[in-house]
């Protein structure tokens, strides 16, 4: 194609808006958010979109948490009583994001516990006698009484209640612990990477009545120790700790990401903006992501074009990325004529002066056109 035929193609060129660029721009792919693997561990994916503002929360599966006590104690008239009891509840952990950027308050994470269904089994062993029975009890209610004779004239009554804990360790944030009953919210705030563990703890409380002749003869509660059911452990990856805006890489596993973060905020509070994406490369162990930032109080110029940061493909000062692909091709000089009279464009004439002679006009347009294949 010469001048003349680009030239009537850009005067013809559809001018749709900002996102009109479904023939120029590569779709973004994402990936799922958690996979549950077998045993108690969450693995969790890389997410490859960054919308900081409105993050995707990820819930894990429920999973069964089970613990088990045996007691025995004395009752008057009676003898020895023994008590085995299992209880079973299914816990779940609810994440309010899988992958934060920056250490401040937009990165803080949600934790939601919870707890659903839960029932107890116990077998009852006196006089050379069992008995055994089943009951529904949620975290923190209460079931009973369970009645038995036990003996001519003689009842046992039992009444069960349990509560169900969350402790959570998260390393690289603060607070670093969390302890109490589900359901529950946790807020951590991220200082590095983050590795979260959850341990759920069950609690149960039993009570037994003895009568005899319709006489109470013995009454406790035992409050037993609280034993792990489960646990759950997940990693919250990659806030960005850097001290100055400079090149940038992270590493990843599994599916490659494919966008850096926009925009950084590094933990002295300095912001960074994205200048250029370095691009992709494979690793023994994943993908490593680069990307080039520079302070955004240094400079006004480059600002955003049509939703995406012009980037210097070559290093020579003048920028003609306008589609954030990290190279130059013919939709750059598409969105160039396109926003050529934008005041984001017009406010950085500098850096889109590509043929040098120290203003932007038209034939700034032809010089990148040129460049194309060059």
């Amino acid at each position: 194609m010469d001048v003349v035929g680009f030239l009537m193609f850009l005067f013809n060129a559809p001018t749709c808006g900002t996102h009109c660029l479904a023939d120029v721009a590569p779709l973004v792919k994402l990936s799922p958010l958690a996979t549950v693997s077998e045993g108690k561990a969450i693995s969790l994916t890389k997410l490859h979109r960054y919308n900081l503002m409105a993050p995707p929360r990820s819930s894990s599966e429920a999973r069964p948490a089970q613990a088990a006590w045996e007691f025995k104690w004395d009752v008057p008239n009676v003898g020895s009583v023994e008590l085995k009891i299992t209880y079973q509840v299914n816990v779940a952990v609810d994440v309010s994001k899988l992958e934060t950027w920056r250490p401040d308050a937009e990165s803080v994470l949600e934790m939601r516990y919870s707890a659903s269904g839960g029932g107890l089994k116990f077998v009852i062993s006196v006089s050379n006698r069992n008995f055994e029975g089943e009951v529904p009890l949620a975290p923190g209610s209460e079931a009973g009484p369970v009645e038995y004779d036990i003996l001519p004239f003689t009842k046992l009554k039992l009444y069960f209640s349990v509560k169900v804990f969350a402790e959570t360790n998260a390393e690289g944030a603060v607070p670093k612990t969390f302890n109490n009953p589900v359901p529950a919210t946790a807020t951590f705030t991220p200082r590095s990477n983050v590795a979260i563990t959850t341990t759920f703890y069950i609690a149960p409380t039993i009570r037994a009545e003895v009568t005899v002749f319709n006489k109470v003869v013995f009454q406790r509660e035992f409050v037993l120790e609280r034993k792990p059911g489960a646990a759950l452990s997940l990693r919250i990856n990659r806030v960005i700790l850097m001290s100055n805006c400079d090149t940038w890489s992270m590493l990843t596993r599994g599916d490659p990401p494919y966008d850096p973060p926009r925009e950084l905020a590094l933990i002295n509070g300095t912001r960074c903006v994205l200048v250029r994406n370095l691009g992709m490369s494979s690793t023994p162990t994943g993908y490593e992501l680069k990307a080039e930032y520079r302070n955004i109080n240094a400079s006004s110029c480059p600002v955003f074009v049509g939703g995406v940061l012009p980037g210097d493909v070559d290093g020579d000062g003048l920028f003609e990325d306008f589609n954030g692909n990290g190279v130059l091709d013919f939709s750059d000089v598409v969105l160039f004529f396109r926003y050529f009279d934008s005041q984001e464009v017009q406010q950085c004439r500098q850096l889109y002066d590509f043929n040098k002679n120290g203003k932007l006009d038209l034939n700034d347009v032809i010089q990148l056109f040129r460049r194309v294949g060059s």
